[in-house]
């Protein structure tokens, strides 16, 4: 338990702080009942108040970062492969980010429609199950999608999950 003096001291020395914020309020110009808004840390002195942030500033999450895994079988877990992309700039631990980049921009970052490349494949079925996850765009994306075997993958994502 906190002794008397002391409660005593810490409220008033909280009350003195807001007295004093409140005196600094009104003796910088504005009203009692205004509300004081303190200015932008990023402001910077050449930034004007009617500056619109772009779309980027929009959203929480990076524009084009996602991360893409394979699987063999019918379920996505457990994961066997695993690799991370970023568009914007190009990087990651994918194979060749750039056509990935490519094929997802052209796609606007929504796997499924990938248009399917003219090749010919088994009749083989050895499932391969493959996932999407990440932020395209400044959206959340998710995709799952389980193929009959590993050529119809590649021929239907255009080798996106070609690693």
């Amino acid at each position: 338990m906190i002794p008397k003096t002391r409660r005593r001291i810490g409220i008033a020395a909280a009350s003195g702080a807001l007295l004093l914020a409140l005196g600094t309020a009104t003796a910088s110009g504005a009203e009692a009942d205004e509300p004081v808004t303190a200015p932008s840390p990023s402001a910077g002195p050449t930034e004007s108040p009617s500056a619109t942030p772009s779309p980027s500033e929009y959203s929480l999450y990076a524009p084009n970062v996602v991360t893409l895994t394979f699987t063999i079988g019918e379920s996505p877990e457990p994961v066997q492969r695993a690799v991370s992309l970023s568009c914007d700039p190009t990087a990651g631990t994918h194979p060749d980010p750039a056509d990935a980049c490519r094929i997802l921009a052209a796609a606007h970052g929504d796997v499924a429609s990938i248009p399917p490349a003219n090749s010919l494949c088994t009749f083989e079925y050895a499932p391969v199950t493959v996932t999407l996850r990440g932020v395209w765009a400044g959206s959340l994306r998710s995709y799952t999608g389980t193929f009959a075997n590993r050529c119809i993958l590649l021929e239907r994502t255009e080798g996106l999950f070609g690693f």
